[in-house]
């Protein structure tokens, strides 16, 4: 449903001329999919914790879901050297414990994913949802998605200033994990030199230390330790930076401002780590620009759906990037990519005579037996039992229920003097 939007859902079933879609009513009804849409589970839910206990999660209604794509993905893809995390946000403003508020997202409410990216592709390869104050410190975050796949393997992982701190940065060194990310100007462990101007009583303790200023187009400052570089630059704004993976070489840059003439550009000189963490830390963004073309946004009340969903958009998104790598030479759009999977899983379903076998499989009969042999209406002996008329009901402009059936092909319809049991065994189109 991605692929042609709609406002409702019961609008991709409505049989109206101009809007009509008949691709989705050959392959099921509306009934039978807002009916399978409404039982779906990704776990057992007698098997769930309650909350305060031992062992309880906040996402064990989709827990199985991501264990198993996940495991997939690390079997099947190998990733490129360079990889990056950041967080991703799945639209949601139903009541939810986990439901987060991110301002600079363009989705600020919603369930906000931990995320690791092959930079190079935007393929994902693993993803957790966000428990709140369950899921530790960022730093165990950074841990559990790196653990054990992408570990000890020489991969160099780009992060935000949210995760980058000099005790992360030590330890995954110490696994043959590089790591380069923007800094924090408060984090533990910076040089004192870059660290912002003390107040209080820490005023007169980091009087002896010099506060580097740096102006535009100066030079930058490095700063090292034990194998890490802290990069200190100023461009339009203040840039710290930690890499264990790059030195203080310097590169030139052409940048072209916004009003100058199309030949006119000014050289900046900027540090290898800033050109490098540019370069490569958009991989989560990446996916979310991949995903954003044929996103499934619905609103619902399960917050899982929407776990489910995107689970679907991210296999599509990740099995268009596995087909164009394996494919150099016959590389296929996104687009083009989901018209072959949706045509390959409904090759067997698109056939008009095994929807209407299949509407009428709970009867057990054939599909126009309601048009031949002998019929007869029956009242149910549960007064209170008044099921929707199959004839004249419709919920959207008057709902008709009724206590008489028909005892042959066991469908609810209204009695003499309406014509619903006649029209229902007469015409081959019934309804009104």
């Amino acid at each position: 449903m991605g692929m042609c939007e709609k406002p409702e859902l019961s609008d991709y079933f409505e049989k109206y001329w101009l809007t009509s879609t008949p691709g989705f009513g050959t392959i099921f009804s509306r009934n039978r999919y807002q009916l399978l849409r409404s039982f779906l589970h990704m776990n057992n839910n007698e098997n769930g914790v309650a909350r305060g206990q031992p062992g309880y999660s906040p996402t064990f209604k989709v827990q199985p879901i991501i264990d198993m794509v996940q495991d997939q993905y690390v079997k099947l893809y190998q990733a490129h050297r360079e990889i990056s995390v950041d967080e991703a946000m799945l639209g949601f403003k139903g009541k939810l414990g986990i439901k987060q508020y991110m301002q600079d997202k363009p989705t600020k409410w919603g369930i906000k994913l931990w995320c690791l990216c092959d930079s190079h592709t935007g393929f994902m390869m693993r993803w957790n949802v966000c428990a709140g104050a369950g899921d530790g410190t960022v730093s165990e975050t950074v841990r559990r998605l790196l653990t054990p796949d992408y570990l000890d393997r020489g991969y160099y992982l780009f992060c935000d200033n949210l995760y980058s701190s000099t005790t992360l940065f030590f330890e995954l060194k110490g696994r043959r994990t590089g790591t380069c990310g923007t800094l924090r100007s408060n984090r533990v462990g910076n040089p004192v030199a870059i660290q912002p101007a003390a107040r209080g009583r820490r005023a007169d303790a980091a009087a002896r230390y010099p506060r580097v200023a740096l102006k535009k187009g100066e030079d930058p400052i490095f700063f090292t330790k034990e194998g890490m570089l802290c990069v200190y630059w100023q461009d339009n704004g203040t840039v710290r930076m930690l890499s264990t993976i790059h030195g203080s070489r310097i590169l030139e840059k052409e940048v072209r401002e916004r009003r100058a003439a199309p030949d006119e550009a000014r050289v900046v000189h900027k540090p290898e780590a800033v050109c490098e963490y540019n370069r490569y830390m958009g991989g989560v963004d990446k996916a979310d620009q991949l995903r954003s073309y044929h996103s499934y946004e619905r609103k619902c009340r399960k917050w899982y759906q929407v776990i489910w969903h995107f689970s679907i958009e991210l296999a599509l998104i990740n099995g268009s990037i596995c087909y164009n790598l394996a494919n150099p030479n016959e590389k296929m759009q996104s687009q083009k990519f989901h018209h072959f999977v949706i045509d390959s899983l409904t090759e067997n379903l698109k056939n008009p005579d095994n929807l209407e076998r299949r509407r009428n499989r709970t009867s057990g009969k054939h599909p126009l037996a309601r048009l031949t042999g002998r019929h007869f209406l029956a009242e149910n002996e549960d007064k209170k039992y008044r099921p929707d008329c199959t004839v004249c009901s419709d919920r959207k402009r008057a709902r008709v229920q009724t206590t008489f059936y028909c005892k042959q092909c066991n469908v609810p319809l209204c009695k003499p003097p309406k014509d619903c049991f006649e029209t229902y065994h007469t015409q081959l189109n019934y309804r009104h």
